[in-house]
C-alpha cells in the first residue's frame, strides 16, 4: 500500500442566516477516522464586529448528529474579518479529533446580532482512516 492516508472533503453551504448544525461527514460503520485538520474559506467579506458576527467551530456530533462535544477552534468575524477566498484555520483539539463508528462531525454556525450577509461558506477537512495524530491517546 503506497500513498497518503489522508482524505479531504469539502462542504460548502450558504449562510443560514441563523444559528444551525451543519453535517460534514460520518465515520464509517465499524471503523473510526481522526480529524487532523480544518479551514473555513467564505466568499464574502465580513468585516469584523464584537456584536453582529457569525461564528462557526467543529463538533462530534455523536452518532445521532445531535451530540455537541467540541473538537476544534472556533473561526469567528468577533475575533476579526473573515476575507473572502482567503482560508481560516481551525486549530483540532489534541485529543479530540477522533470520530468512532457512526459519528457524526458537524459544524455548528452561530449567528450573533445582525451579520448581514455572510455568502456561500465552504469547510475543508483533511483526516485520515485509523488513529492519527489527533485521536485520543
Amino acid at each position: 500500500m503506497f500513498g497518503s492516508r489522508k482524505v479531504v472533503t469539502a462542504v460548502v453551504y450558504t449562510d443560514p442566516t441563523a444559528s444551525k448544525y451543519i453535517p460534514i461527514l460520518r465515520a464509517p460503520v465499524d471503523a473510526h477516522i481522526t480529524i487532523e485538520s480544518a479551514y473555513l474559506c467564505a466568499d464574502t467579506t465580513v468585516a469584523a464586529h464584537t456584536t453582529d458576527y457569525y461564528a462557526v467551530h467543529l463538533v462530534n456530533g455523536g452518532t445521532g448528529g445531535t451530540a455537541t462535544t467540541g473538537i476544534s477552534s472556533t473561526v469567528s468575524v468577533a475575533a476579526g474579518t473573515i476575507t473572502a477566498n482567503v482560508p481560516n484555520t481551525f486549530t483540532i483539539t489534541d485529543g479530540s479529533g477522533k470520530l468512532n463508528d457512526g459519528e457524526w462531525l458537524t459544524a455548528r454556525h452561530t449567528d450573533a446580532g445582525s451579520v448581514g450577509d455572510a455568502g456561500r461558506i465552504t469547510i475543508v477537512v483533511e483526516y485520515v482512516r485509523g488513529l492519527g495524530e489527533k485521536a485520543a491517546a
